[in-house]
């Protein structure tokens, strides 16, 4: 497509690429301190809720788990159940360092209906 535009002469907007490779902003090396401008103990107030939370996925996770595998299910767990447990897990350790919101899983349940007869 480029060369179509180059020998037809149509005008059109190119990205211009750098030839050196470096950070956008010159006033910024490659590593930037995650805290910024904030003070020190805002890490130490953030550790609350952030144990609270990791406590309340980790719960949640578990008791799906024991919901699901219950006998009267006749649940057969092959290989990829632990993986999705160890995925849940790295999933939850990695977001809760960089600070990204917790991966959600969406059940879906059986839709359920009330039948009366009078």
């Amino acid at each position: 497509m480029v060369l179509l535009d180059f020998v037809v002469g149509i005008p059109s907007p190119k990205l211009h690429v750098p030839h050196a490779f470096k950070p956008t902003r010159d006033d910024r090396g490659w590593f930037i301190n995650p805290i910024g401008p904030n003070p020190w103990w805002t890490v130490l107030a953030a550790l609350v809720p952030a144990l609270l939370c990791t406590i309340l996925i980790f719960m949640d996770q578990q008791i799906s788990a024991v919901i699901v595998n219950r006998k009267e299910h006749k649940l057969k767990k092959g290989c990829g159940y632990h993986l999705d447990l160890f995925m849940v897990a790295v999933m939850l350790g990695v977001c809760s360092v960089m600070g990204l919101p917790c991966p959600r899983r969406r059940w879906k349940l059986p839709l359920l209906q009330q039948v009366q007869i009078s």
